[in-house]
């Protein structure tokens, strides 16, 4: 049998691609969904996106898909797809679990969020990319930095219930500054004769190409005005239509279109934030005359790692006072050039001031001491006195921060966060556990018991605000919930644990499971501190179960048990649980239980010869190693190297990573005694504080009562 194709437009090699499958197809004659039989009714939801995505393409370049050069979209579903998707042109590629959303298992707001942002960063290829193509591979973030902003900010027009503008800020910002201030960072534009063999041109296939590309187009977008980006895009994509081109080619239209009362060095900014590598802090000084000094310095989290600290910047420069609170103007009052500093003055006094406003441009703010007072006290107010969601977690994101490279000391940052407990949006809460985990993971158990009450006030009120359910709610209510309920159980707060194991028993008894965003999170806090019915139940819905990513969930959740986790793990090692899954029921076993980091890592040591029979030995290193992030006393990491002198022996080639283990708990431990002493005595001090105000409160009630008598 001969099968006969129609001529396809010019395309890079890379896009090529067909399929030899029993699948089914439906959808239209321009749209099609090709998956396996059984998944035809259950990716309806993946079609909508598709077709609502191109549509918006459609209208947003004034290049209809179908005059690229196709006239049908093909959408396939794969089991064992390596990636989210491919971009391949007309057949574009999924795994499975992209483009079905199965009833009651993966048909939750992050199950379909997650549809969407993949589908709808997938389309934009087909004009970032496919008839649009980069000239070399060295300027790989021409495709990638516009997939991944618009499959944030195209989405969040087509899907604003999800927010996705704010998230963008937590989800890719926040990330992405942790991997551009080290020494193993990379400038977006690399010199092309510098990547030339299969390993250099992996080497741009980094986050920087996606994250960090992307917030440099949202800078852009945001500073030239978004009509003004807008009409740029179209131009450019208009003119190299088929063709192939530079970062230079992008930067002629952008400059084209750029509004000429900007005073600034389009060249050199450009440069700055393309070709080097990194991002700056900005410093911001107010003396008694109300003089604003701005400076600046590359941020850097590895200190002594050869990264190259006298970089500087073109910075554009937004704010906003309490009386001049517009947050949403995000073009520059001014840019200050990459060799220069700023000093200025506002015309109207004010209370506080806010640099990098909705954090659209890319750099940390560090405020002198008196005007951070002033910031928290706006915070403390009812309404965060109009300081929006994503300045909040940028206050908070960049303040961990400067503490963990000696900007500031702990104890300065946890006292700026007691703010928090007034406050109730995802985005600052998001900022505040991602990065209190870093410290919790450090503090001995001893500390940890400090922490828990610092935890215990500021989460009261967040607490109660979402509860377990809760009428009303938005998508970002639920993702909150998410985190404030595993944080609570986790150390045993409010009596999460009994709560979660009410709202278990009650979902079994009306026989539904919870719906799928609560899902992983219940079932590890319900498990956690539960007899060893919740234990039991779980084990017997993952033996029946089919899905694998909802098995994931159930192994993860049944090791969260705090009291039978040596049964969990006789039973990974006797086979009971298929190695496919036992590392993922190893990690909970420490990491939601920190009482248990030190029995949990003695029994792994003690049996790593049969752990490795189930899963190997380098899997046995990388455990150790994930392991040895928690490991908090000189004691434990003696443990550590004894078992290191005794059994390295039997790891290979993974001996390496066991060496990473061993200087991460020493880089831990000598991290810890410099960093946390002043955020320990701040705990005491507080926790003594709050002791005498119950003492005073009762004396005062002795009294009345005697006088009463």
């Amino acid at each position: 049998m001969l099968d006969r194709f129609a001529a396809t437009p010019p395309m890079s090699t890379y896009l090529v691609a067909f399929i030899v499958s029993e699948f089914e197809e439906y959808g239209s004659d321009e749209l099609k969904i090709i998956t396996r039989a059984e998944y035809q009714n259950k990716t309806h939801f993946a079609y909508e996106v598709a077709e609502r995505a191109i549509n918006a393409y459609d209208a947003y370049t004034q290049q209809p898909y179908k005059e690229l050069g196709l006239d049908v979209m093909q959408m396939a579903g794969s089991p064992k797809f390596p990636h989210n998707g491919m971009e391949n042109w007309g057949l574009v590629i999924y795994t499975d679990d992209v483009l079905v959303n199965e009833p009651d298992y993966t048909d939750g707001w992050s199950n379909k969020e997650y549809t969407l942002s993949v589908i709808v960063h997938e389309t934009a290829h087909m004009w970032f990319g496919n008839s649009v193509t980069f000239a070399w591979w060295s300027y790989f973030w021409l495709n990638e930095a516009f997939a991944r902003y618009y499959q944030y900010f195209m989405a969040h027009q087509l899907y604003p219930e999800y927010h996705l503008d704010q998230q963008f800020v937590v989800n890719q910002i926040h990330l992405i500054f942790g991997i551009d201030a080290v020494g193993s960072t990379q400038p977006m534009t690399s010199p092309e004769e510098s990547i030339n063999t299969p390993s250099e041109i992996g080497y741009k296939f980094s986050s920087i190409a996606y994250a960090k590309g992307a917030a440099i187009i949202r800078m852009i977008a945001n500073l030239m005005g978004l009509d003004n980006f807008d009409n740029a895009i179209r131009a450019y994509l208009k003119e190299y239509y088929l063709k192939n081109t530079t970062p230079e080619d992008l930067f002629k239209h952008l400059k084209q279109h750029w509004p000429s009362s900007h005073q600034v060095d389009l060249d050199a900014f450009f440069h700055d934030w393309t070709e080097q590598v990194g991002f700056p802090v900005l410093f911001v000084n107010i003396n008694d005359k109300h003089e604003i000094e701005l400076t600046q310095q590359r941020f850097i989290l590895g200190l002594g790692d050869g990264s190259n600290d006298t970089l500087t910047y073109t910075i554009p420069i937004t704010y906003a006072t309490n009386v001049e609170s517009d947050f949403n103007n995000l073009t520059a009052r001014f840019y200050v050039p990459n060799n220069m500093n700023k000093t200025f003055t506002v015309d109207k006094p004010f209370k506080w001031i806010i640099f990098n406003l909705q954090q659209s441009n890319y750099y940390r703010v560090f405020y002198d001491m008196t005007t951070l007072k002033h910031i928290k006290t706006a915070l403390s107010m009812k309404q965060h006195d109009g300081i929006p969601p994503t300045n909040r977690a940028q206050l908070i994101d960049d303040s961990f921060n400067f503490a963990r490279i000696a900007m500031m000391d702990y104890d300065e940052v946890f006292q700026f966060l007691e703010y928090i407990e007034n406050d109730t949006d995802y985005l600052p809460w998001y900022a505040t556990f991602s990065n209190m985990q870093f410290v919790a993971q450090r503090l001995t158990l001893q500390q940890q018991s400090l922490f828990v009450k610092y935890l215990d006030d500021i989460m009261t009120k967040i607490y109660t605000h979402l509860g377990f359910t809760r009428s009303n709610e938005t998508v970002l209510d639920i993702y909150n919930r998410n985190k404030v309920v595993s944080w609570a159980c986790k150390y045993h707060l409010f009596k999460c644990g009994g709560q979660a194991q009410e709202f278990f028993n009650t979902s079994i008894k009306v026989g539904n499971k919870p719906t799928p965003d609560f899902r992983e999170t219940l079932y590890c806090s319900a498990t956690r501190d539960g007899a060893f019915f919740y234990y039991q139940t779980l084990n017997e819905w993952f033996e029946k179960e089919k899905l694998n990513s909802e098995k994931k969930k159930l192994i993860y959740a049944m090791g969260c048990t705090r009291y039978f986790y040596a049964y969990h793990y006789a039973r990974i090692l006797n086979g009971d649980i298929p190695s496919d899954y036992a590392a993922a029921g190893i990690t909970p076993m420490y990491a939601e239980n920190p009482e248990n980091v030190e029995p949990v890592f003695i029994m792994i040591t003690n049996t790593s010869e049969r752990l490795a029979e189930r899963i190997g030995w380098p899997s046995v290193a990388n455990v150790i190693k994930d392991i040895a992030n928690y490991l908090t006393t000189p004691e434990q990491k003696q443990i550590l190297d004894d078992f290191v002198t005794e059994k390295g022996e039997y790891f290979g080639n993974s001996f390496s990573t066991l060496q990473i283990a061993t200087a991460t708990v020493e880089l831990n431990l000598e991290w810890a005694k410099l960093r946390l002493p002043k955020l320990i005595h701040y705990f005491e001090k507080r926790n003594s504080a709050g002791r005498k105000s119950v003492t005073v409160i009762l004396l005062i009630f002795v009294c009345i009562i005697q006088w009463f008598l």
